[in-house]
C-alpha cells in the first residue's frame, strides 16, 4: 500500500455536548492525525474517526454511527473516545435497529480472546482489545449492506491463536475446532467507506473526496 492519506468527510453532530469534532485522517500506517475542534455551526461538513478492519485478506476502513445495543454503544464509543465530552464520535444507541431482520444483514466478526492487538494502531484493535474485525462484503457487490449482525468469535483453548483476516479463513478455523462462533442479537450500523478496489482507484467513492 501506499502513503495515500485516506479523508472520511460527513455531516456529523456530538450528542449531548453540541460540539463536533474533526477527527481523523488515518494513513496506511494506521496512525490518526487529530485535528482541532468546532462548533457544528461553524463547519457543517465534518470528519468522524474511521476503522480498521478486514475483508478477504485485505485491510478495509469503516466507521460505526448506531447499534441495537447499549451496552455495545457504550463500549463502540468507549473505543473511539466518544464517551467523554469533548472526545470524539459517540455510537448511538438505537433500539429500534433490533426488528432489522437479521438474515438482511450483512456479517462481521468481532473476536473476544486470541491475539491482542493494543498497541496497533490507530484504536488498539476491536472493541474488545484483541484483533481487528472481519467484514463479508464490501460497497459495489451484491449483498453488500451497512446495517450489520456482528458474529462473535472466541478462540478454543486447545487452538494456538492467530491473525484471522477472511471469512474463509474464519469458517476454516470453525471446522477445524480452533473457534467457536455465535451469532449475537445486535444490528449496527457500519458503513465501509474505503476499501481495496476504491485505494487503486478502480471503483470510485465520492464520500472519500471530499
Amino acid at each position: 500500500m501506499n502513503n495515500k492519506i485516506i479523508t472520511t468527510a460527513i455531516v456529523a453532530l456530538l450528542i449531548g455536548a453540541g460540539i463536533t469534532y474533526v477527527a481523523v485522517k488515518p494513513s496506511y500506517t494506521g496512525l490518526p492525525v487529530k485535528m482541532s475542534l468546532q462548533s457544528f455551526a461553524d463547519n457543517p461538513q465534518l470528519s468522524m474517526p474511521v476503522i480498521n478492519a478486514y475483508y478477504n485478506g485485505q485491510e478495509i476502513w469503516f466507521i460505526h454511527t448506531e447499534v441495537s445495543d447499549a451496552q455495545m454503544a457504550q463500549r463502540l464509543s468507549s473505543m473511539v473516545g466518544g464517551n467523554n465530552t469533548m472526545g470524539m464520535m459517540a455510537t448511538i444507541h438505537v433500539p429500534r435497529l433490533a426488528s432489522v431482520p437479521k438474515e438482511t444483514a450483512g456479517k462481521l466478526y468481532v473476536f473476544t480472546n486470541g491475539v491482542t492487538q493494543e498497541g496497533a494502531k490507530p484504536w488498539g484493535g476491536g472493541p474488545f482489545g484483541y484483533q481487528i474485525d472481519v467484514f463479508d462484503s464490501i460497497p459495489g457487490q451484491d449483498g453488500y449492506t451497512p446495517l450489520r449482525n456482528p458474529y462473535i468469535v472466541a478462540w478454543n483453548e486447545s487452538a494456538t491463536p492467530r491473525i484471522l483476516k477472511s471469512v474463509d479463513e474464519i469458517l476454516t478455523a470453525e471446522r477445524n475446532g480452533e473457534i467457536t462462533v455465535t451469532q449475537s442479537d445486535v444490528i449496527v450500523n457500519a458503513p465501509v467507506v474505503q476499501w481495496q478496489n476504491n485505494i487503486q482507484g478502480t471503483q470510485s467513492n465520492q464520500m472519500m473526496n471530499p
